[in-house]
């Protein structure tokens, strides 16, 4: 079984574009797929201040770097726990039983990345000026990545009860415009607890991520805005450490 989809973005405040496709070819009556997914982005802009927790609080527009990506990454995929999510929930339609969590689902993935990256600093930005570790100017790279993926919550639409979890991990070879190999390392989960059954329930999500080796910019381990850190800009901080 196939699919296939293609999307098209264009911001409509700065004119950039970006064009990404996905296929995805499952085997029949099987857990196991086989994934590819391209993309051409100029929409993946990212902030840097510089490293570490100590960096001044430069101007917004000096440290907004706009980059060009261009990724090419086919994976297979192990698709778990899904004969027994779909079974649940035909059988939760029919009984019409009250709301509990689901059982397990969730996916493994694995595969290779090749990718170039083109980013557009400002000049004497924190980026600009950086010197000891590469992310300032194109470069292209190869690597493996793995991610792990599971889901253990109730079927609303915002979970009221359960948990999830992501992982995943990525290797950089020295090769193609990496003088030196780096490794990336990232967690994040989240807990769903009712306290009063279908109204209220407490949620609570952590996280963390590593990189180790001498990577780009790009790929720092970050902190910072709503999802990470409230009360801080967007990426406020990077290094080879966040929690």
């Amino acid at each position: 079984l196939w699919q296939v989809k293609g999307t098209a973005s264009l911001g409509t405040f700065n004119g950039r574009v970006a064009l990404q496709g996905d296929a995805d070819y499952r085997l029949e009556n099987s857990p196991v797929a086989f994934a590819v997914s391209a993309r051409a982005s100029q929409l993946e802009p990212f902030r840097f201040y510089g490293y570490g927790n100590t960096t001044p609080a430069t101007d917004r527009d000096e440290t907004l770097v706009n980059q060009t990506i261009l990724s090419f990454e086919p994976a297979v995929v192990l698709h778990l726990g899904w004969r027994d999510r779909e079974t649940t929930k035909q059988e939760a339609f029919r009984e019409n039983t009250k709301p509990v969590v689901r059982p397990l689902a969730g996916r493994v993935q694995a595969g290779p990345v090749v990718s170039w990256i083109d980013p557009e600093p400002v000049a004497n930005s924190p980026l600009a000026t950086l010197e000891e570790r590469p992310g300032a100017s194109a470069f292209g790279h190869v690597g493996v990545r793995a991610s792990l993926d599971l889901d253990r919550t109730d079927a609303d639409a915002v979970p009221m009860r359960g948990w999830r979890l992501h992982a995943d991990v990525g290797g950089y070879p020295a090769l193609w415009g990496l003088s030196e190999s780096f490794t990336t390392t990232r967690a994040e989960g989240s807990v769903y607890v009712p306290l009063v059954p279908n109204r209220v329930h407490l949620a609570v999500r952590g996280g963390a991520s590593m990189a180790s080796g001498l990577f780009p910019a790009q790929y720092a381990a970050m902190i910072g805005g709503f999802n990470t850190l409230r009360g801080y800009r967007w990426e406020r901080f990077s290094g080879d450490g966040a929690g």
